[in-house]
């Protein structure tokens, strides 16, 4: 079910993609004459009724979807669990209005992490030229949002991090899914690490551009364009690197590679202390537990023993 899931949220991606890029007013000639770019360059050209067909599928899967957590999730004793940082949240897909929560939530944090890596991208190589075919689609995506200070993109995720959670947070504890923080400054504190764990999926990416970028530096792979936004890509990250290069020999990738997993080891580390996950502290039990086991919620009830809001409302 978690499998069948991610392949619906990326199904759901393509279509806000496909959706966007029918979007885009002004296309460069040299971006959309290239082979990669050229099948979502031609959406511009569809008509507006088919371009906003794209928008009501996915309202539709998302719609769908959820339906069909709710029919096979308790059948399946699947409870779907989503991960803030080192916050875990459990939807019971036998609450049918839970299963839509969970379908748009989930969706929401899986456009968001595409996002981040197109702000990462759009920040990283802002000294490239416009013509550049595959920047040029991730500075389109970002639109008026391109025009901001590369220091701006580079704090942004952080602060749309916090902001969501302040959102969801609030929301998950009115609707009996998460326990309250004891103080309002606890709050804000959780809001705050919250707003850093929105820099973690960036760990993906970036190895994935420098481990490419260290194999074609050694190996011929060819003249690709991907490739070609891949190496430049690299070579404006490792900028402040640039001194382990000695002739032939670049030890920056290395270097950068080793950084970003010991960052990432320990900034998690750090995160789920703070948040009390090796004490017991107030997310411990966030989730709920599963079908048929523990101290399964009854219907109408959450997992503190209150009554459900929405449930009791309904009764």
């Amino acid at each position: 079910m978690d499998f069948i899931d991610l392949i619906l949220n990326f199904c759901a991606l393509m279509l806000w993609v496909i959706w966007r890029s029918s979007g885009f007013a002004r296309l460069q000639p040299s971006i959309a004459s290239h082979s990669l770019m050229a099948g979502l360059r031609a959406a511009p050209a569809q008509s507006g009724g088919r371009r906003w067909s794209y928008l009501m599928a996915l309202v539709g899967l998302l719609g769908l979807r959820s339906f069909f957590y709710h029919s096979v999730g308790p059948a399946a004793q699947w409870t779907p669990t989503m991960e803030f940082g080192p916050v875990g949240v459990a939807f019971r897909t036998d609450y049918l209005w839970r299963a839509l929560l969970y379908s748009a939530v989930s969706f929401g944090k899986f456009l968001g992490v595409f996002y981040v890596w197109v702000l990462l991208f759009s920040a990283v190589n802002e000294p490239l030229e416009d013509d550049d075919p595959i920047q040029g689609w991730f500075r389109s995506h970002l639109g008026i949002v391109e025009e901001l200070p590369r220091a701006a993109k580079f704090l942004a995720p952080g602060m749309l991090g916090a902001l969501a959670w302040a959102g969801l947070g609030w929301a998950f504890v009115v609707l009996g899914m998460a326990p309250p923080a004891d103080h309002a400054s606890q709050f804000v504190r959780e809001c705050l690490l919250m707003g850093g764990c929105a820099y973690l999926p960036l760990k993906l990416p970036a190895l994935i551009v420098l481990s490419c970028h260290l194999v074609n530096s050694y190996v011929y792979l060819g003249r690709h364009e991907w490739l070609d936004f891949i190496d430049a890509t690299a070579r404006n990250a490792l900028r402040p690197l640039r001194w382990l290069k000695a002739g032939k020999l670049d030890l920056a990738p290395l270097a950068a590679i080793a950084l970003i997993l010991v960052v990432d080891r320990q900034a998690r580390i750090a995160v789920g202390s703070a948040f009390g996950g090796d004490s017991g502290g107030p997310y411990s039990a966030a989730a709920e537990p599963p079908f048929g086991e523990g101290a399964a919620v009854s219907p109408g009830e959450s997992r503190s023993g209150e009554s459900d809001p929405v449930s009791a409302a309904s009764e």
